[in-house]
């Protein structure tokens, strides 16, 4: 049985002792007798309602809390969740359908579903929707076209639910793949350019390919040549395998001049190498007797650029006679500055890139050669510059050798050193991590770091942000006259604390006294905040001597710590939060059962009063007794049913959001009379004061009747409550067109209720008044307890002469009543009375003010 079919069922019995009451006097001994059974019938049957209304309100809330959770799963859920009929109109969507269909819930149920999607994806729909009876399952993608919005494309899942109680119905789930195509857009976008880049590259390398394949044809053609010379390829191979025999460059250079000229029978062969600043100088020579040397001559420009007519590279350049040759003025005066009569000449290349030239000469008289010689020259080129390669690569080699040395070493050091670092860290953030103790955190950090890069001090500070302050935790070493415990304030050095403050490491030589850690002599410091992801909890100092420096491996070191620091100080931060939110939960398990306590005994006095009663009526004698007790018994119904309506009220306000009654035009000149008529008997027998101020020409009001009503019950209730004999209560009317709340500079306690809208935030703008309702009573109220008024079944100890008891609903109401009518209470104690003050919006048009 629930709880109001319970009150009703208890209605029913006061009715019913009413009415044996009003025939009790006439009835026969026997008749009594059998009244006393049906009493006792009817207390076993109390009883088992008792039990049965407990066993449903139990299974009730199960219930409840069972759909909530599935409800809040549903309505939370990630994707959007509809549930429609077959038609496919919407009976039911969580939060994410709402914003994907750019409309409230309350707009979408009773809608076809087909109306928000995109036209061309509407016959797709009714095409899938006939064919859900025949599949458990279908998915497809269509375009959303929500309200006054973009199209906006979805996977839609839908399946029939097989639950007997909903057949008929379907799920919809609806995915935003918004996302996932912008991302399908960019990966067909990034395989094209990749294609293109592929097709670019792959013509690279055909044209590559093709310059191999014409070189290998010009070797093979020079190959097949060279087999029709047996001799001077036989003499060739020697020569090469001469030159070859050292990686040398001077040594190959000389035996080649040596072998070239012993083959040629010429007076001179020279190779000329390409140097810095356009000229050519002798690498090497070899002259026959009586030939003068040229080794320390340089030529400019180089003589491949005075031959750069005919002189290319795999070609060889003949001249018989200079005199009588087709030259440039330049080849000529050069060649004949340099006593050369003949020349045969031919481009020596590494890498593609001129290298120098190789000579063949004669000096005493003009020579024809012969294209045997020609071809000679030609070859052995090609075999000097592969050996001038060879030996190029092999320097090279041994260049990279001997860096890669200097690179391990380096590396085998910073690896030792990043071991070092690494074992620093592992050791740092086992230490910190393990505490939840901020001191313990910093002094660990400030002890390790030292041991490692070699400080001469390390100091720890954390900052105080309200007040632009940094306070030093811990110094290292810690020395007489250390500043450990000093407050720093972050204006006497504003720049580094502006880069501290946002996440920047800087480091500077400081002068004694020159900064605000400053050691007793000059120092090179490191400052490095201790920060994460929201804000700087601190910073790090860290100095060395002068002459030495903080490398980027240092600051990273430093850097990386102080995260670790930050971290773990965020953790003992959080665990003392957290330390605080036990304390509160405690306290707030204390009041759930405090809360249960009161409501059972408060629900279970009414109901043995009752018992007692009924018991009573059994034996009583006269029917004045009888009289007596059935009275308790309407009275003790009465108790529990305007307990159980407060429970409910202060639930119901509890759960709403929004305003639900509906306000009406009242005369408080006609209402009051018969709300305060109760009080006024209630206050001459308790021997108070009970003073009313309205004005007989107070205007009409529009509020809701019953929560005033509710409202002005409350508050003279709790005034006569708390009211000591001989006391005064008063209850005074006003209005006002520009609401607020008076100013609490000359209250003891001030304790806002709801902020009240301004009268200009209005639908209207104009006309809207505020009805100002006060009511005082000669009681004082503790400072500390007077922010507790309001809490459910709160009671100041010791503040009730006329130890009426209660519930301690009565305040709590109230402040649910102000709130949902968007009101403002104020409530202050001072010199010995209590007052409280509600502004209620409203509207007015007459104003006067007299007592009555």
């Amino acid at each position: 049985m629930s709880t109001s079919e319970f009150q009703i069922y208890i209605e029913e019995i006061d009715r019913y002792q009413s009415a044996l009451k009003q025939q009790g006097r006439d009835l026969l001994p026997a008749e009594q007798a059998l009244l006393t059974e049906v009493c006792e019938e009817l207390q076993v049957s109390i009883e088992e309602m008792q039990v049965a209304n407990e066993a449903l309100t139990v299974a009730r809330d199960v219930a409840e809390q069972q759909q909530q959770h599935y409800r809040d799963l549903f309505e939370f859920a990630p994707d959007g969740y509809l549930v429609t009929d077959a038609s496919g109109v919407i009976q039911d969507a969580n939060v994410k359908a709402e914003r994907l269909l750019n409309t409230k819930k309350r707009f979408l149920l009773g809608k076809p579903l087909i109306v928000y999607l995109a036209e061309g994806d509407r016959i797709t729909f009714h095409n899938h929707l006939q064919q859900i009876g025949q599949q458990e399952r279908l998915e497809w993608v269509a375009h959303l076209k929500p309200r006054a919005d973009t199209v906006l494309p979805v996977a839609v899942t839908v399946v029939p639910i097989f639950n007997p109680l909903h057949a008929g119905k379907l799920r919809w789930m609806l995915r935003d793949i918004t996302r996932q195509q912008q991302m399908e857009e960019a990966l067909r976008q990034h395989q094209e350019e990749l294609e293109d880049l592929v097709a670019e590259r792959t013509a690279k390398l055909l044209t590559a390919n093709r310059q191999l394949q014409q070189e290998i044809r010009e070797r093979q053609q020079a190959e097949a040549a060279l087999r029709q010379q047996t001799e001077r390829e036989r003499l060739l191979n020697n020569m090469t395998q001469r030159i070859r025999q050292s990686l040398q460059l001077d040594d190959i250079l000389a035996v080649a001049v040596t072998e070239i000229r012993a083959f040629l029978n010429a007076e001179r062969v020279a190779i000329y190498q390409r140097t810095e600043g356009s000229t050519s100088q002798f690498k090497m020579e070899s002259t026959a007797p009586g030939i003068p040397s040229l080794q320390a001559d340089t030529l400019h420009p180089p003589l491949e650029v005075l031959l750069a007519d005919t002189l290319q590279a795999g070609a060889v350049v003949a001249i018989a006679d200079v005199e009588d040759a087709d030259l440039s003025t330049h080849c000529a005066d050069g060649l004949i500055r340099l006593e050369v009569r003949a020349n045969l000449s031919a481009l020596l290349t590494v890498d593609q890139q001129p290298w120098g030239c190789l000579c063949v000469q004669q000096c005493s008289e003009a020579r024809q050669w012969k294209p045997f010689e020609i071809d000679f020259l030609r070859q052995f080129a090609t075999q000097l510059e592969i050996a001038v390669q060879q030996s190029s690569l092999y320097h090279q080699l041994q260049q990279f050798n001997a860096n890669l040395s200097r690179q391990v070493q380096g590396r085998t050091a910073e690896l030792q050193r990043l071991l070092t670092v690494e074992a620093l860290m592992r050791r740092i953030t086992d230490k910190v991590r393990m505490s939840l103790d901020e001191d313990q955190i910093l002094q660990t950090v400030v002890q390790e770091l030292p041991l490692v890069l070699g400080l001469e001090a390390c100091d720890a500070a954390l900052y105080n942000l309200a007040q632009r302050s940094s306070t030093i935790c811990y110094n290292y070493p810690t020395v007489e006259g250390s500043t450990q415990g000093d407050v720093i304030q972050m204006a006497d050095f504003a720049q580094g604390y502006h880069q501290l403050l946002t996440g920047q490491s800087f480091q500077f030589c400081d002068l004694p006294s020159g900064s605000p850690h400053g050691s007793a002599r000059a120092a090179a410091i490191l400052a490095c905040p201790i920060c994460d992801d929201r804000d700087a909890l601190g910073d790090l100092w860290l100095l060395k001597p002068l002459d030495m420096s903080f490398d980027e491996q240092d600051v990273r070191l430093v850097e990386q710590v102080a995260a670790q620091c930050a971290i773990a100080i965020r953790q003992a931060r959080l665990y003392q939060t957290s330390q605080v939110q036990v304390a509160e939960l405690r306290r707030l398990d204390y009041l759930k059962n405090d809360f249960l306590n009161t409501v059972s005994h408060e629900l279970r006095t009414p109901v043995a009063n009752m018992q007692m009663a009924i018991q009573m009526l059994r034996v009583a004698s006269t029917p004045e007794r009888r009289e007596q007790y059935l009275n308790i018994m309407q009275s003790e119904c009465r108790r529990e049913a305007a307990l159980l309506n407060d429970v409910l009220d202060l639930q119901r306000l509890e759960l709403s959001t929004s305003p639900t009654f509906l306000a009406e035009s009242i005369r408080l000149q006609d209402l009051l009379p018969k709300l305060i008529a109760p009080f006024q008997s209630r206050t001459q027998t308790q021997q108070q004061q009970l003073h009313v101020h309205l004005a007989p020409d107070f205007p009409s009001v529009v509020v809701n009747r019953a929560s005033l009503e509710r409202l002005l019950t409350e508050l003279l209730n709790n005034a006569c409550k708390y009211t000591a004999a001989g006391g005064e209560i008063a209850i005074a009317f006003d209005y006002t067109d520009s609401p607020s709340l008076r100013s609490a500079a000359s209250a003891s306690v001030f304790v806002p209720v709801n902020r009240l809208q301004d009268a200009s935030d209005t639908p209207t703008g104009k006309g809207r008044s505020v009805l100002i309702i006060t009511v005082q009573n000669t009681a004082a109220i503790a400072a500390r307890e007077l922010p507790r008024i309001f809490e459910k079944f709160y009671r100041i100890p010791k503040l009730d002469p006329w130890k009426h008891g209660g519930t301690g609903l009565g305040l709590a109401l109230v402040q649910g009543l102000v709130e949902q009518m968007q009101g403002n209470l104020q409530v202050e104690s001072q010199n010995g009375w209590t007052t409280f003050t509600l502004q209620l919006p409203t509207s007015s048009t007459v104003r006067g003010a007299v007592e009555m």
